[in-house]
């Protein structure tokens, strides 16, 4: 069993929060399909400090909820399936909107299966 992590990666410090209280063995990043400089070095600078952990990449468009939500629960479903895995999902950083959709999302594909 693994801890699977998403987040989004725009800003370094609240990611070390959580990274360091759960301690996954991997990390999914959210990241912008075109990443600004800020997103670009909250990753760097990720990789360089948690190098044990795997990174993964989710690249989506900011304001496409729907796309970056349907992009998340691929991923879930992917690791979920593979074996029994705990996955945590950094909801505070991502947009409100973005939150709450990815949010109802997972739960009702929990609540399907």
């Amino acid at each position: 069993m693994k801890k699977i992590l998403f987040t989004n990666t725009y800003s370094f410090t609240p990611m070390v929060g959580a990274i360091t209280k759960i301690n996954p063995e991997e990390i999914y990043l959210i990241i912008d399909k075109k990443p600004d400089e800020h997103q670009k070095e909250a990753k760097e600078k990720l990789k360089n400090t948690f190098k044990h952990i795997k990174f993964k990449e989710i690249k989506t468009s900011v304001y496409e909820v729907y796309e970056i939500a349907k992009e998340i629960i691929k991923e879930i479903d992917k690791v979920y399936n593979e074996d029994i895995n705990e996955i945590y999902i950094e909801i505070l950083l991502l947009e409100e909107k973005q939150s709450l959709l990815v949010l109802c999302l997972v739960v009702m594909q929990e609540v399907i299966k």
